[in-house]
């Protein structure tokens, strides 16, 4: 059962999607089953979004890249668990078969937190700064080496691992991550939602409510063609 939210905005490098597949788009198919109301509440009461969480997941959106055009904003929200202090968001190498974490978001972080990051393609660095809810700055870092081009999203706790945006780094190749559009004012944005399956929470809590990140001025990018097997087994 989860209990608090948490908002944070989040500045990144303008980003577009790049899919990794046609067919499946995730190893369990479409649509993944969404578990319990709250998600679909959020979308519905709270942001007003015409999303349907059964019927409206997006394929193909487990890879991204940086473009051209410049900074845009990211806002991430976070449906916390009991033991929320531990869930951490952030980025990887989407090529890597051992991808190290660049963590955007601590599992320290505490509502009214919110953090800045930028993607530098030039020096292959990432840069992030947390602030506190009063706008003094608590931690800054920069990630060397990340591929602006090729990346993924992770959500990690040290009691439920690590949970990836490609689903064939998931154990069982199970989601961890769904996609939506965004809707009315925010057609043309999108969200990104997280399951950190952590195995202190009931059997079947798959809510996909952990971690909420609204990506804004996005652009899809053509579907990458290759093999399911092929992918899977850079992974295994």
């Amino acid at each position: 059962m989860k209990h608090r939210f948490l908002a944070a905005p989040v500045l990144l490098a303008a980003i577009a999607v790049l899919a990794v597949d046609t067919a499946p788009a995730r190893a369990e198919g479409r649509p993944v089953p969404v578990v319990g109301p709250t998600l679909q509440n959020y979308f519905s009461v709270t942001v007003l979004e015409s999303i349907n969480v059964g019927t409206d997941q997006v394929a193909d959106t487990q890879r991204w890249k940086t473009t051209v055009s410049g900074n845009s904003a990211m806002t991430l929200m976070i449906e916390l668990a009991s033991d929320a202090n531990g869930n951490a968001l952030g980025v990887y190498n989407a090529g890597d078969v051992s991808p190290a974490l660049f963590e955007i978001f601590p599992g320290t972080a505490v509502a009214g937190q919110y953090a800045m990051a930028s993607f530098r393609p030039l020096t292959s660095q990432l840069l992030v700064t947390v602030f506190n809810g009063d706008g003094t700055v608590a931690s800054s870092v920069t990630h060397n080496g990340v591929t602006t081009n090729n990346f993924g999203y992770y959500i990690h706790h040290a009691a439920g691992g690590t949970g990836y945006s490609q689903d064939a780094r998931n154990a069982g190749d199970t989601a961890r991550m769904l996609v939506f559009k965004g809707t009315g004012d925010n057609v043309g944005n999108w969200w990104m939602c997280f399951e950190d399956n952590n195995p202190d929470d009931p059997d079947g809590d798959r809510d996909f409510d952990d971690a909420v990140v609204f990506v804004e001025s996005i652009n899809p990018t053509p579907v990458a063609h290759t093999s399911w097997g092929a992918l899977k087994s850079r992974f295994r």
